[in-house]
């Protein structure tokens, strides 16, 4: 039997009932910067076909996993079938997917994409140093800073950058390890003090990175130590005057910080009974010369 041909006739896709992913985004990803591969789409009928002929459809773009809105130009128009998207980027170092929709039509989502920080642009403040500390005594908590991108990711794959801490806000020099590398992103003080007593911040800084600077860390007087003479006595008096300038003393910790809460520490002085501090402060009423005060007792009959 003689075999025979038709003529030539065309098979036209069936309606459009679905998405499908023709070139997958990049599988790994800077954040900000537009993926080194955009994602290609097809509009296919049931069967699989591509509908060339569609140049009406549009199809959106979202982020599937991940937690956080995905940038560029996210709805395109099809080209014969064919929806590309040219500048899709991403600012969360976390590892996302795409999820891609049009009205009625099936969708599809695309492969993962590991978005990585971008490069290091700033530091900040994890843990905030504690908002009270005694002087000479270590923080506790001691600050613990993060290095991060302009988008605020943690560069955790850093393990180089130096971060030194200084005090801002205050007087005197910030004790402890003040220089200190990080690890996984992160840099933790661990003996960090200070041995004045006043308000301090403390400024963390590295390099061109923008810095961060803590809250404010009230520093307190070290327990009472020493006593120190703020007003000197008159350098000439006479016997029996009292003392044209009176000695005042100041009760210092270790420091030589004035311990401002001691209200109850007595000194005694040559030539007087006691005197009270008032706020750190013992001052003398009326000192008598030796001589003069022995004088006046005799008068009194002591």
């Amino acid at each position: 039997m003689t075999n025979a041909l038709s003529s030539i006739f065309t098979v036209n896709s069936a309606p459009a009932a679905r998405l499908s992913i023709q070139t997958q985004p990049s599988a790994t990803a800077t954040a900000g910067a537009a993926f080194g591969q955009q994602p290609v789409v097809r509009i296919e009928d049931q069967f699989g076909n591509l509908m060339s002929l569609d140049n009406s459809t549009v199809v959106t773009v979202s982020r599937g996993l991940g937690s956080s809105v995905l940038q560029g130009t996210v709805s395109r128009g099809a080209v014969n079938g064919l929806v590309t998207f040219t500048n899709l980027s991403y600012n969360v170092a976390e590892t996302i997917n795409l999820s891609f929709s049009s009205g009625s039509l099936t969708g599809t989502a695309s492969s993962n994409v590991v978005v990585s920080a971008a490069a290091a642009s700033r530091l900040t403040i994890q843990t905030q140093p504690p908002s009270n500390a005694t002087a000479g005594v270590i923080f506790a908590p001691q600050p613990v800073v993060r290095i991060e991108d302009q988008f605020g990711n943690l560069r955790s794959s850093d393990n180089s950058t130096v971060i030194t801490a200084s005090r801002s806000a205050g007087a005197g020099v910030l004790q402890g390890s003040t220089n200190v590398m990080a690890i996984n992103g992160m840099v933790t003080f661990t003996n960090l003090s200070h041995t004045v007593a006043t308000n301090i911040t403390i400024a963390f800084s590295s390099g061109s990175l923008a810095g961060a600077t803590s809250s404010v860390v009230m520093v307190s007087p070290a327990a009472a130590s020493r006593l120190t003479v703020k007003t000197q006595p008159s350098a000439s008096a006479t016997a029996g005057v009292v003392f044209a300038q009176q000695p005042v003393l100041r009760i210092e910790d270790s420091f030589g910080n004035l311990v401002t809460n001691d209200s109850s520490t007595v000194s005694r002085w040559f030539g007087s009974k006691t005197s009270s501090a008032i706020c750190g402060p013992a001052t003398a009423a009326r000192l008598l010369p030796p001589r003069g005060r022995r004088a006046a007792e005799r008068s009194r009959g002591l």
